[in-house]
């Protein structure tokens, strides 16, 4: 469990320290710690800041005040714009992705600016932008790519 842990941090570290290095390549396990850790502060901002705790849902909650309430959330989202892109950009290369693919994962990034910019309007351009990337995210899921044993196998 410690061992867990200790790679959850280290991969997080990771993911600061190269917040806007393009260059490079981010394995999987990298890749998919960092997103995890996100995930898990993301919720507790959410969480800790609409008072979700100690304030129930209900049907006369106003979400409005939900919503206004998770500033700090969205001041972390912002910050997180770039970094994410550029462990996404890594991690496509390491799967051994074409260039066009990169090109897509740009899609994601224009999304989070939308969705930041203009989180009420452009629904479709949103839809598409969001249907865009599930190609360059699927290949987070693919194993490290091996271009010296690739090449090697087919000669």
């Amino acid at each position: 469990m410690k061992a867990f842990f200790s790679s959850l941090t280290g991969s997080y570290i990771d993911y600061w320290k190269r917040a806007f290095a393009l260059k490079g390549r981010t394995s999987r396990i990298n890749f998919w710690s960092a997103f995890l850790v996100d995930i898990i502060i993301s919720v507790i901002l959410f969480v800790a800041f609409t008072g979700l705790l100690w304030r129930p849902l209900t049907d006369d909650t106003d979400l409005g005040i939900i919503a206004g309430s998770s500033w700090p959330l969205f001041i972390w989202q912002v910050i997180n714009v770039i970094p994410r892109f550029t462990m996404e950009v890594r991690r496509v290369r390491d799967a051994g992705a074409k260039s066009w693919v990169l090109v897509l994962t740009g899609a994601g990034l224009i999304n989070s600016v939308m969705r930041i910019l203009y989180p009420q309007t452009y629904p479709a351009a949103k839809l598409f932008l969001g249907f865009i990337r599930l190609f360059p995210f699927a290949y987070t899921v693919a194993p490290s790519f091996d271009r010296k044993t690739s090449y090697e196998a087919g000669s």
